[in-house]
């Protein structure tokens, strides 16, 4: 159809049509005057050529085989290529857009407009092109997309007050939806979508019917999550590997290209921003595809999608985007653009990623799901049998007292016990007892040497034997007579002296033989020498004054026990000291298991202490009854009397402390209702 315009473009679109309101009126006044929506779009496709100066004016719709064109500019319409004009109406968008078209002059640039008029399934597009010699300044340009945004704003608010045409509704009955999207073979794939509201499910489902539905090579689809979109399900694929490098790249690209928040054709025949194109080359370069469609899905921005689906436009810019599916082809024929079944598709999607991202936000999901499990009716008896038999069980819970015990460890040690030290410095000489040994109190244990105590008793002894020589000499002389007074009196004075002498290192020589009996060291009490690898670790070996040699202990004797109570365990344990100081305790011994036995507690610290793996504790120590060693409260393996002998000192003990009654609840759960006193209650 030609139209004899030839009027030259001076200053864009005529100011006197571009307001809304005048839009508005003149898209009234046309659909007024129209009998369908076929006869509409024809008038719109006149009203648009006219009003923009344009030299082509393209519209396609889903009923129409060939897309209609209105040429001002023969010249225009020989130099563009029919197949250009169809892939730029099939990737419309309901966005203006600003395009470059093929042409058969390879140094020429055709510029021209596209939009989407009306969505699926009663699509059209349009496709307006300027005049060959008349391109637009960027300034014109910006005006004209903004006025055809106008004009098809206006027409998507008319163009259902108009009747459909009758071959549109041959094609696009309810009941035979693959004769209307021309690809989509069975409406129930379509129906899956919506089978439950499982995120996963839903994508796994979406991805495999639309690559059977569209009949390309693969569908992947992708979930917004923190912001990043992440691949959640791939047709044909059962697990997804996020580490693989397809993977990433495909994240990578749409994570680039829903900026532009439409559906785009990579790779493009119109240049792309440098933030789509190094991502797009480096998902080329990874996946091998040799073009992709991504679809962005957009949760509808109307209120009513649930009462009428046809509205819902999954590409609706002004909607959150809940989704991406990317169509992949790598050896089969790709669509020049986003076609009529893809937006079916994409709305149905769409639809269902909404229902699943809004079902998976519910709070307390898995929580509701369980009970409402449980509340079904082929459960409800015995749901109903449990909850009376939990409400009962609680009920006795808090009403039945029971003995509370406090569980704490220690070790088992006898209450004699003797350390003993090293005398003085030395040498071990001897060593005349085992570990395990029993002794008698005075009982030689080892012998010390010390060479020092050796050579000055040896010293002692030649300074006593030549001062006794001297003191018999001069004894002599004096029996002898003389008449020299002054010698009488020089070796009486000798003699005075050499006596004085002679006690004194006869006192020190005592000593000396005191010092080497300590060299001898024995037993204190009566008992059994404790120490490991005796021979090992003080044969030959010198010792110092004050180090410990070996204990002695009374196994026979009364035995207590060194319990280290927890500080956060000790407030039952405390409180009941209060009313009986001396609390009943049993307790077990890591050597013999099997068995268990008697304590009462007979003092506890009042501070505690960081023990070696800094928690606090408080001492306490029991007596353990010399009674209870030979007659255990129980023998689990032979019933035979305890023998004493089999104990072992330090023996570590797990000992319970009996703190009166509470309630089962209260004992059972103390450590949750203490937990929540101290870091819940405590606060309010």
């Amino acid at each position: 159809m030609n139209s004899s315009s030839e009027s030259p473009r001076t200053s864009g679109v005529s100011t006197a049509a571009t307001s809304s309101d005048a839009i508005s009126q003149r898209v009234a006044q046309i659909a007024a005057a129209s009998k369908d929506r076929s006869d509409f779009l024809r008038h719109l496709a006149s009203e648009l050529l006219a009003q923009f100066q344009s030299g082509l004016v393209a519209i396609d719709t889903s009923h129409w085989t060939n897309p209609m064109m209105l040429v001002a500019d023969d010249d225009l319409s020989q130099q563009i290529e029919r197949s250009a004009i169809t892939e730029l109406l099939a990737s419309a968008t309901s966005s203006a857009i600003a395009c470059n078209i093929n042409s058969t002059d390879d140094d020429v640039d055709r510029r021209g407009l596209r939009i989407e008029l009306t969505h699926a399934p009663h699509r059209a597009a349009l496709l307006m092109i300027y005049p060959a010699e008349q391109a637009p300044t960027p300034m014109e340009q910006v005006t004209d997309l903004q006025t055809l945004s106008r004009y098809a704003e206006s027409t998507r608010s008319v163009v259902e007050t108009l009747p459909v045409p009758e071959t549109e509704l041959r094609r696009q009955s309810p009941t035979d939806l693959t004769t209307a999207t021309h690809s989509v073979q069975d409406t129930r794939s379509l129906a899956s979508f919506h089978r439950d509201l499982d995120v996963t499910g839903t994508s796994y489902r979406i991805a495999n019917e639309t690559r059977r539905m569209l009949d390309c090579d693969r569908v992947t689809v992708l979930v917004p999550h923190a912001r990043q979109f992440r691949v959640t399900a791939v047709s044909g694929v059962s697990v997804v590997d996020r580490r693989s490098n397809a993977v990433k790249s495909i994240e990578r690209l749409t994570q680039s290209a829903v900026i532009m928040a439409r559906p785009m054709v990579l790779p493009s025949e119109d240049p792309l921003p440098p933030q789509i194109q190094e991502p797009l080359d480096y998902y080329l370069d990874e996946s091998g595809v040799a073009k992709a469609i991504i679809l962005p899905l957009h949760q509808s921005s109307s209120d009513e999608v649930d009462e009428d689906v046809v509205s819902a436009d999954p590409f609706d810019q002004h909607g959150e985007l809940v989704g991406v599916i990317v169509l992949e082809y790598f050896t089969s024929v790709a669509p020049p653009g986003v076609r009529p079944p893809m937006s079916i598709i994409a709305t149905e999607a769409m639809l269902a990623l909404t229902n699943s991202i809004e079902h998976r936000k519910v709070f307390g999901l898995p929580i509701w799901k369980a009970i409402g499990s449980l509340t079904s009716r082929s459960r409800f008896p015995i749901t109903s049998a449990v909850a009376v038999a939990l409400v009962g069980l609680l009920t006795a819970s808090i009403l039945i007292p029971v003995e509370h015990h406090v569980v704490t460890t220690g070790k088992l040690e006898p209450a004699m016990r003797r350390e003993v030290f090293a005398p003085l410095d030395g040498v071990v000489k001897t060593l005349l007892v085992t570990d395990g040994q029993v002794v008698k109190a005075g009982d030689p244990i080892l012998e010390l040497e010390n060479a020092d105590l050796e050579s000055q008793s040896e010293s002692l002894a030649g300074d006593i034997q030549t001062k006794t020589g001297r003191l018999g000499a001069l004894a002599s002389m004096r029996l002898t007579e003389t008449s020299d007074v002054s010698a009488s009196s020089r070796l009486a004075m000798e003699q005075r002296q050499l006596e004085s002498e002679l006690a004194n290192l006869k006192t020190q020589q005592a000593i000396l033989e005191q010092q080497q009996s300590q060299l001898i060291v024995t037993a204190p009490i009566d008992g059994t020498i404790v120490a490991w690898q005796l021979q090992r670790r003080l044969s030959d070996r010198p010792v110092s004054r004050g180090n410990l040699l070996v204990s002695v202990v009374s196994t026979a004797g009364p035995w207590t026990l060194d319990l280290n109570l927890p500080d956060r365990d000790a407030g039952p344990v405390l409180e009941a000291a209060k009313d009986n100081p001396n609390l009943p305790i049993e307790f077990a011994v890591a050597t013999l298991p099997e068995q268990s036995f008697r304590a009462n507690l007979q003092t506890i610290a009042t501070a505690a202490r960081l023990d070696t793996t800094g928690n606090r504790i408080i001492d306490a120590e029991a007596v353990v009854h010399f009674d209870d060693l030979t007659n255990p409260t129980s023998d689990a393996s032979s019933g035979a009397p305890f023998d004493a002998t089999m104990m072992r000192a330090g023996a570590d003990v797990t000992a319970k402390i009996a703190c009166g009654e509470r309630s089962l609840l209260r004992s059972w759960f103390s450590d949750v209702f203490d937990f929540v006193h101290r870091n819940i209650l405590f606060h309010f």
